[in-house]
């Protein structure tokens, strides 16, 4: 069965192919479930720039895609 899940968030196809069918579909939930910070962050935490923010959620999502795949780097 052919993997059809998306790059939606433009990973380098060099690195999306390492993550395994299901470490895509990891990544892709990850970076959305975290998309809005305020849910994720304490209340008394102050509003990061958004490209710190781009950062947090794209190594979260990078650290559980190869969990799931059963091998961190």
């Amino acid at each position: 069965m052919k993997d059809t899940t998306p790059n939606t968030h433009g990973i380098p196809k060099r690195l999306w192919s390492k993550f395994g069918p299901v470490g895509r579909l990891v990544y892709n939930n990850v970076m959305d479930a975290m998309g809005d910070q305020e849910v994720i962050k304490h209340p008394d935490t102050p509003t990061m720039p958004a490209e710190q923010w781009q950062t947090i959620r794209h190594n979260a999502a990078f650290c559980a895609a190869f969990a799931a795949k059963g091998a961190l780097p």
